[in-house]
């Protein structure tokens, strides 16, 4: 394991969290998305994704992030991208970045990175959500409420239906 995985690590157990309460899908209004960009930066898969919250009502913000020095996508309204640039040392979002993600507060976070780089991780870890689903990755604690255990080949489009499907089909406890 490398240095920063363990700093990762370290961080994610003093950010513990209680496992909280399956969230009524009707309940959800606020939506924060995370996904790595595509080399282009043009995210189509992920874009429609989007429009598919939207289309159901939820106030949807996304943040993506780019393995390079300097995003190309503007930031605006609805879409924050994250690049190398915006991280310090050991791959953690600056100060300013951090204090954005706790700005707002959601009802659900929806990871939609496939491999999971640690600035994604980095970014799902920080966000002010009250529930937090995404890929099953190795990490001890966990960072999400809920995962979704995902075969090698699959693309963001089935992560995201198999995470629609048991949001929107489990009965909330709350």
């Amino acid at each position: 394991m490398s240095l920063s995985e363990k700093i990762f690590n370290y961080r994610l157990r003093k950010q513990l969290r209680s496992t909280k309460a399956f969230p009524g899908w009707n309940k959800i209004k606020k939506v924060v998305v995370v996904f790595e960009s595509d080399e282009e930066e043009r995210n189509t898969q992920v874009m429609q994704l989007l429009k598919e919250l939207r289309d159901e009502h939820k106030q949807v913000v996304a943040w993506g992030y780019t393995d390079k020095k300097w995003a190309l996508t503007p930031s605006g309204i609805g879409l924050k991208m994250v690049s190398k640039g915006d991280l310090g040392w050991f791959g953690r979002p600056k100060k300013e970045v951090i204090a954005e993600l706790q700005s707002e507060h959601y009802d659900l976070l929806i990871d939609l990175s496939l491999t999971s780089p640690l600035p994604t991780r980095y970014l799902s870890l920080y966000t002010d959500a009250a529930f937090k689903t995404g890929r099953h990755i190795n990490t001890e604690p966990f960072i999400y409420d809920f995962m979704i255990q995902l075969p090698e080949d699959k693309e963001v489009s089935f992560l995201f239906d198999q995470i629609m499907y048991y949001l929107k089909n489990i009965q909330s406890n709350d």
